[in-house]
């Protein structure tokens, strides 16, 4: 063998898949010896994964800690603690580790950038009286972007998920018991039709609260049942956490929320690949968990009577009214919508006398986009989306990881019957589905001889030292 040649190709088979299944953490060396492969016989090599800085590591696992918290405001009663974290981690991304948080943006960030650019010029053509309203949203639009962007960068280590999602279920646990303690106060939203009581804690919205705590329900099973390095959090305490977590679900007796859990669980328990070991353990999750929701569903007296109101009178809490509005008025201006801002002013118009002359929310994302900005801004949103389903369908057959689609498929169907467009837990979970498959587009390069060293797009940096043979 030429020691003088030396060649390694990486493809979706190759380093970037060694580094997706967990056989290093950031920052740590790990050895491992090539085959024969490419005229490669036993050359020793050393991977060390360069992962983002520690700093900016952390700050971003405390965002994601602080999102359930999104109601508290801190510093000041004007700014939410989740502004003021996630300022925290965008300015330590800057300032410490540009070259890993900044990197090329993907194409589903261009495709969400093309719908705020949209947003923005549809938005200056908008009366002046919802100008300082229409300038918070391009602001808020910025962050987003950025949040998105820079979460996808982030999110492509695998170690770093694990931290990142066990933050996030560890905070949804400390909010799950609140909600069911009546801690930090407790607001009331009685169901006259149903007589149920909703009960938040901090301020929230019953509908989103269930939401969020289905989404950490899912994340905890994914850190359960995924393979790979992750330090699985034990039986007994996953258990725990989830009744705790459902506990918190039942109180605010939300039915989008626990339809939206049921889809997730759904996921593990019909789409599984991998070993048979793998799947099996998906389905059994799958199944105890929707069996077990089924009966707390049963047993909860308020839940099961707003089930039986949507099922048996079709009350589904004015959207039966909302959605025939929405739909008229998006048959009226197809192209360009109704404006943003105003398209929410003219539902509340159209159905003053269910509202009582509140500004209604659309209580769907993509009928909020079809009535705001129409065919115009839904194109490019729903090639956002596009590209997100995809890279989920897509780690879920090469990875065998269903976390991605299943949090996707709960995301889903939360946004069906309510609107998370400006909330930030919704980009980070995309960016997580989208970060899933990122390092796949990478290539491996020789990069210097006779110890050649290689690099990934992804932060892998590859020393292959070949010997006479």
């Amino acid at each position: 063998m030429n020691s003088g040649t030396p060649f390694f190709r990486a493809n979706s088979m190759g380093a970037a898949q060694i580094a997706d299944r967990h056989l290093f953490r950031p920052g740590r060396p790990v050895n491992w010896t090539l085959g024969q492969s490419s005229g490669l016989m036993g050359a020793r090599t050393s991977v060390a994964y360069a992962g983002p800085n520690t700093i900016v590591r952390w700050t971003f696992a405390l965002f994601v800690l602080a999102i359930p918290f999104d109601t508290v405001n801190f510093p000041s009663e004007d700014f939410a603690l989740t502004k003021t974290v996630g300022m925290l981690f965008l300015l330590t991304a800057l300032l410490f580790d540009r070259s890993n948080c900044f990197r090329r943006p993907t194409a589903a960030f261009w495709a969400l950038a093309i719908y705020a650019t949209v947003y923005v010029g549809l938005g200056m053509s908008v009366g002046g009286s919802f100008r300082a309203e229409l300038v918070t949203r391009a602001l808020t639009w910025i962050q987003l972007l950025c949040l998105f962007w820079v979460s996808t960068n982030v999110m492509r280590y695998p170690a770093i998920v694990t931290d990142v999602w066990t933050a996030f279920v560890l905070g949804c646990v400390v909010l799950s018991v609140l909600q069911v303690t009546h801690i930090g106060g407790k607001g009331l939203e009685t169901d006259t039709a149903a007589e149920a009581a909703r009960s938040t804690t901090l301020g929230a919205n019953a509908n989103q609260l269930c939401g969020i705590l289905a989404l950490a329900a899912i994340s905890l099973v994914g850190l359960v049942t995924e393979r790979g390095e992750r330090k699985r959090i034990p039986i007994w305490l996953a258990l725990a956490c989830f009744a705790c977590l459902a506990a918190g679900m039942l109180s605010t007796v939300s039915r989008g929320g626990l339809m939206a859990l049921a889809t997730g669980l759904g996921v593990y328990l019909l789409i599984g690949h991998g070993s048979a070991v793998v799947r099996s353990r998906s389905r059994i999750v799958g199944l105890i968990g929707l069996g077990a929701l089924f009966i707390a569903i049963m047993s909860n007296g308020g839940t099961r009577e707003r089930f039986k109101e949507a099922l048996m009178q079709g009350n589904f809490a004015k959207r039966e009214f909302l959605y025939p509005a929405e739909l008229g008025m998006f048959a009226e201006r197809p192209l360009a919508g109704w404006g943003p801002v105003a398209h929410r002013y003219e539902l509340g118009r159209r159905t003053f006398w269910a509202y009582h002359h509140e500004v209604p929310d659309t209580h769907n994302l993509f009928l909020w986009i079809a009535t705001e900005c129409g065919l115009l801004g839904l194109a490019p949103y729903l090639a956002f989306i596009g590209l997100c389903a995809s890279a989920a369908i897509r780690a879920q057959r090469r990875l065998h990881d269903t976390q991605p689609l299943a949090m996707l498929a709960t995301l889903f169907v939360v946004n069906a019957s309510g609107t998370w467009i400006y909330y930030k837990l919704m980009y980070v979970v995309l960016a997580y589905v989208v970060a899933r498959v990122a390092p796949f587009r990478s290539t491996v390069q020789p990069i210097e001889t006779p110890s050649r060293r290689l690099r990934t797009d992804h932060g892998a940096a590859v020393a292959v030292e070949t010997s006479d043979s």
